[in-house]
């Protein structure tokens, strides 16, 4: 055993001095100095997420609190869970995953959090991040198995009848959350004008279980800077049409920051008006108007589940060292 274990310790060795750190290594290698309990290799459900929620509570139990930001319409509680220093002052808010198709963001956040927890407790000091990483279960699940989880007869009809299962944006009622935020949804014009799979911004603005909770968990504490995780593009996009001058600036700081790390194209919104990119009613909108924040909307991959499954890493490693950016900008902290 001694011996096996002497000849692995050396092949590490010789790996680290053949590829040096970690940033010179292709973006399609899995990282090899992060712990197993998120894995990276397969579709990853909702009931996966709760259960490595818990196991990254119980592993890191000063650095991990847990909870949840309200309850979908199918009865499925929306997790959040904290990494860092809750008593430091500086909140960083992780959203991904309200549109129920683009669920590999969350085997990326996921990932991620534990990358952080498990090597970079240097920068968990100082900050802590607040993280929602499926924002929307019910549609997810609809997304990822149809109709074989859904009790409710009503809610079953309605998506067989919908059809489009495996392409669902939207929750489990037929609304896409990223457009029923209370931000230009009176302006936003109907790509739909009833429930449906994708693009209803539904009756009114922030009708959905899961945006009051959104809006809630926004508002509950004083953030340095909101992030949301989408699919797909390789863009980031910032900025916001009636941000102040200053919010204009921290977002391009902000958006700067990740890109010069997973060198993803940045799109302002605020100068893209024209050419109808400015997307109403969604999250990252929201929050620069109502608390003068930055925010930015990174869009991973260049595919969307399940053809992407297979870039989850390379997702993975060129985004992995993005919150590291993140948190130098509103708070020091010592680099390993």
């Amino acid at each position: 055993m001694k011996k096996i274990m002497k000849t692995f310790m050396t092949m590490i060795i010789m790996i680290t001095v053949s590829f040096g750190s970690f940033n010179t290594l292709p973006i399609n290698v899995y990282a090899a100095d992060t712990a197993e309990a998120v894995q990276m290799v397969s579709m990853y459900t909702y009931d996966e997420m709760c259960s490595d929620i818990t196991a990254l509570q119980s592993q890191f139990p000063g650095s991990v609190t847990t909870g949840s930001i309200g309850t979908t319409a199918l009865g499925r509680n929306i997790p959040y869970f904290t990494i860092g220093n809750t008593a430091s002052g500086h909140n960083i808010l992780i959203q991904s995953t309200v549109h129920a198709r683009e669920y590999l963001a969350t085997q990326v956040v996921m990932k991620m959090a534990e990358y952080y927890l498990t090597n970079r407790q240097d920068i968990l000091q100082n900050v802590c991040f607040w993280i929602v990483p499926m924002g929307n279960p019910d549609g997810v699940d609809i997304a990822q198995f149809g109709t074989a989880h859904i009790t409710d007869e009503a809610t079953k009809n309605f998506v067989l009848q919908t059809g489009h299962a495996t392409e669902w944006k939207a929750n489990a009622m037929g609304v896409d959350i990223n457009r029923n935020f209370d931000i230009g949804w009176a302006q936003l014009t109907p790509r739909v004008n009833g429930r449906s799979y994708m693009n209803y911004k539904g009756d009114a603005a922030v009708t959905e279980n899961e945006t009051k909770a959104l809006v809630a968990f926004a508002s509950a504490r004083q953030y340095d800077a909101f992030i949301s995780y989408h699919m797909q593009g390789n863009v980031i996009y910032y900025d916001e049409p009636g941000n102040t001058t200053e919010n204009s600036a921290r977002s391009t700081q902000l958006a700067t920051a990740v890109a010069n790390v997973n060198g993803y194209e940045l799109r302002n919104l605020n100068k893209a008006v024209a050419t109808n990119e400015v997307q109403q009613g969604g999250f990252t909108d929201w929050v620069q108007i109502v608390f003068n924040k930055p925010a930015i909307t990174i869009e991973v991959g260049s595919s969307l589940p399940p053809q992407a499954q297979s870039s989850v890493s390379s997702i993975y490693n060129r985004n992995r060292d993005t919150w590291a950016a993140i948190a130098s900008l509103y708070t020091p902290y010592t680099q390993s």
